[in-house]
């Protein structure tokens, strides 16, 4: 598994599952993950929404036969958030993608999406949505991929402390952790 961080998160990140980390920060990050893979990496799942042209630049830019009675498989690129897919495709033609998950969409389910009424993904996304929640199950079962520990009310509890939360978060003030409010 392959992983990004801040240098001084290398060790975390490496101790919770990730066989190699890289600096998000670094100018040659795509080139050298994609140098790492040998150009055969087909899957990046972008956590924050925010490395689209890491995770294009990191991915092949092949399309390889992927053994299936000769079919060929285009590298795939999900996140969180919406990416433009020009963003990606500037970077790397070859994407399949990207493809924007939710929790929803492995299951199928109608849900309100970013206030325009109700949603149901698109086949494609549900069968995405579903690999990665069948991948991420096996590799939490297995221990390859361990949770973040969580700091739960780290600034206090309820909806003061999901604020102040936002506010470190925002300032680049929260690492290697996950922040956890109760209300």
């Amino acid at each position: 598994m392959i992983a990004t961080s801040s240098p001084h998160n290398f060790a975390l990140v490496k101790s919770v599952g990730a066989d190699h980390v890289f600096d998000y920060k670094s100018p040659t990050i795509g080139q050298d993950i994609r140098a790492l893979t040998e150009n055969k990496l087909k899957y990046a799942w972008d956590c924050t929404g925010f490395g689209a042209s890491i995770c294009a630049a990191a991915l092949s830019d092949n399309d390889d036969e992927d053994g299936e009675e000769g079919k060929t498989q285009k590298p795939k690129y999900g996140t969180i958030i919406p990416v433009k897919p020009e963003e990606l495709h500037r970077v790397n033609p070859a994407i399949d993608g990207p493809y924007f998950t939710l929790g929803y969409d492995a299951i199928g389910e109608e849900f309100p999406r970013m206030g325009q009424g109700f949603f149901t993904p698109p086949e494609d996304e549900i069968e995405w949505a579903r690999m990665f929640w069948n991948l991420t199950q096996e590799l939490l079962e297995s221990r390859k991929l361990t949770p973040l520990k969580p700091e739960v009310n780290r600034f206090g509890s309820g909806l003061e402390g999901v604020l102040r939360g936002l506010d470190e978060l925002k300032n680049d003030r929260v690492s290697g952790t996950k922040l956890v409010y109760t209300l």
